[in-house]
């Protein structure tokens, strides 16, 4: 909601360099943009900047506009650059008075995010990523209420061991496939798909749950773990990750072969190697080798001539696990595929 006419811009003088990474502008970027319903902070800041993940870095300093509900569609934003700084302003388009009748602007995505979290949240939820250890501690589901082979809400299902007391609800998981590394022997972890919830009846082993909601059928076999309560922050901070990634993308969550923007993929990299959610990686092709003479094609390896990869977009990391990790393409500028690398941006 606003009042009142155009507000006075919030202008500021920051330094070229923000927290120990250069802020590099488009070249001919606008003098203004205002910011369109649907908008992502990404698709803000490549108006602005090269790198459209230093967003976080560039207003680092600027509380109304770090607020993820102070940016409005409507909002008006002005870059400039003088004597080595970067000068920011923000309009905020208002209706003239209180008596007036009042617009109701929806909140674009907070600064610095590349998706809401609700678009992630079916993968934050729903799918998971164990390692051994993981899948060797969970609880088993033992038996199904009489004897069923497949049970949904309303139904009973029994674990084979006692369940912790600190815990009444639980997530009910069913193993799924296994991701691999590109050698195809490396295993990266098992999928693990959140299909419902339960609660605890009977703790002592055999214990009872009650199963509360389902989004396909349970089988005797599935997982049952504690309920996660703790709460996440509604958006995704943008940065470069803190270490050196060299990594491949490994899977495409739909099965496809080949993927563009809003792809969600598998990639080889977790939390072993530092990532977290919010890390902002670049794909490159896969490098290949071609012929040196076209009138040769089957010509030894080699004699053929290697290509160098090509950067062809970025993706965010929002789901990591052990040894990989979930992502979203926020950009490309062709269609990507399994085997493409990813780097630090």
């Amino acid at each position: 909601m606003r009042y009142g006419r155009w507000l006075h811009g919030l202008l500021l003088c920051i330094p070229f360099i923000a927290m120990g990474y250069a802020v590099e502008l488009v070249p001919q970027y606008p003098a203004h943009y205002t910011v369109q319903d649907n908008d992502s902070l990404w698709d803000v800041s490549s108006h602005f900047l090269v790198k459209p993940w230093q967003w976080q870095q560039l207003w680092h300093n600027t509380p109304q506009i770090r607020d993820p509900n102070r940016l409005f569609p409507g909002d008006v934003i002005s870059v400039s650059q003088h004597d080595h700084a970067i000068q920011l302003q923000l309009l905020h388009p208002v209706v003239a008075s209180k008596h007036a009748p009042r617009i109701r602007y929806s909140p674009i995505p907070p600064v610095n995010m590349a998706i809401p979290r609700s678009k992630a949240n079916k993968f934050l939820k729903h799918f998971l990523i164990w390692d051994k250890q993981q899948l060797t501690h969970a609880a088993r589901i033992a038996a199904l209420q009489e004897d069923e082979l497949l049970v949904s809400a309303g139904k009973h299902i029994y674990t084979k061991d006692a369940l912790p007391p600190t815990a009444r609800s639980y997530h009910i998981i069913h193993p799924g496939r296994t991701y691999y590394g590109l050698d195809g022997k490396t295993v990266l972890g098992y999928e693990a798909a959140d299909i419902g919830r339960a609660r605890v009846v009977n703790q002592d082993a055999p214990s009872t749950l009650l199963v509360t909601h389902a989004i396909q059928e349970i089988h005797a076999g599935d997982y049952v773990i504690p309920d996660d309560q703790a709460k996440r922050e509604p958006y995704f901070m943008l940065k470069a990750p803190a270490s050196q990634i060299n990594g491949h993308i490994v899977d495409v969550v739909d099965g496809l072969e080949t993927f563009g923007q809003k792809g969600i993929v598998v990639i080889d990299q977790g939390k072993n190697v530092g990532l977290v959610p919010g890390d902002v990686l670049a794909i490159y092709t896969t490098p290949r080798t071609v012929a040196s003479d076209i009138f040769h094609q089957d010509m030894p390896q080699a004699q053929r001539t290697k290509l160098p990869s090509t950067r062809i977009g970025e993706l965010m990391v929002f789901n990591v696990f052990s040894k990989a990790s979930y992502a979203f393409v926020v950009h490309t500028n062709q269609n990507a595929k399994v085997s493409d690398e990813v780097r630090n941006p």
